[in-house]
């Protein structure tokens, strides 16, 4: 007797309906009819009494019924859960992002995901790129979207998604600045809002201007990212910041772009998974759409 013949039994048994069973497994009146005539000839006995109203189960069938019910129902809300964990339904991923990946990739990439898989559900948590990847090693994230330069990713996979610039802005208070191809000696007078010590973009920025025998000061230090942008709308200092962050204040005319002389070096949003964590189904899928992204 085979695990098909006892879920047909105890679908029967439940519905004590042969058609609602039917219904109920995805097969036909007919098709459950000959597997209880197979089990009622195996096992020599009647399971079931036909009647109007549906079916009941013999003093055999409730014997039977009752030895199974257990181990079946368990089988059977196992199988419900599989096929939902297989279609991405009902799944909760959880996300650590920096908050310039969400600004440059993150939020179109999510939107875009759920589209395509409406039933998964997302956790994101920001913080800075070390915190992010030993949240992802202790296993507390199952994805990490993060900038380049970054430490600390070794033993994970690291997919280069998207490049991006970072660009140099300041208020309108500045606005002497405005149209002029500048060296960044020429800014070191002025004040500067970086990151706190540490980070990965405040060490990237004050790399930048090392390697261009500029060192600088900060005036103000933001806590994140996405506050710097506001600082610089109000006149606090100058900025280095991720060019689709600052895009929507340069529209509207609130800060603008410092034109400069030396080329900033372009940086890439990056996929971070760990390498052991291979049947998570929803990070596999989020890989696959993430290649088609590239490739677009």
């Amino acid at each position: 007797m085979n695990y098909e013949y006892y879920k047909i039994f105890y679908a029967v048994a439940t519905h004590k309906n042969i058609t609602r069973a039917a219904e109920s497994l995805y097969s036909s009146q007919p098709a459950v009819s000959r597997v209880i005539s197979n089990m009622e000839t195996e096992l020599n006995c009647k399971l079931f009494i036909r009647d109007k109203s549906g079916v009941r189960l013999t003093k055999e069938g409730e014997e039977l019924f009752d030895r199974i019910s257990e181990p079946c129902g368990k089988l059977l809300r196992a199988d419900e859960d599989f096929v939902k964990y297989v279609k991405l339904e009902e799944t909760t991923v959880y996300i650590g992002s920096t908050v310039t990946a969400l600004y440059c990739f993150v939020f179109d990439f999510l939107e875009k995901f759920k589209k395509k898989y409406p039933n998964v559900h997302f956790r994101i948590h920001t913080g800075s790129s070390s915190t992010l990847i030993a949240e992802l090693k202790a296993g507390r994230l199952d994805v990490v979207f993060n900038t380049t330069p970054f430490s600390g990713a070794d033993a994970l996979s690291v997919t280069h998604i998207k490049m991006f610039e970072d660009i140099l802005v300041a208020g309108n208070a500045f606005k002497a600045l405005k149209g002029k191809k500048l060296s960044l000696a020429d800014l070191k007078k002025y004040p500067f809002i970086l990151l706190p010590e540490g980070m990965s973009f405040r060490t990237h920025a004050e790399n930048f201007f090392l390697s261009n025998g500029v060192r600088i000061t900060p005036e103000l230090e933001a806590d994140s990212s996405s506050l710097i942008v506001p600082m610089v709308e109000q006149n606090w200092g100058i900025a280095l910041v991720p060019a689709k962050m600052a895009e929507g204040c340069i529209e509207e005319g609130k800060i603008f772009k410092i034109d400069l002389e030396e080329n900033i070096p372009t940086r890439y949003v990056t996929m971070v998974t760990d390498i052991k964590n291979t049947t998570n189904k929803p990070i596999r899928q989020m890989k696959k759409l993430v290649g088609e992204w590239e490739r677009r």
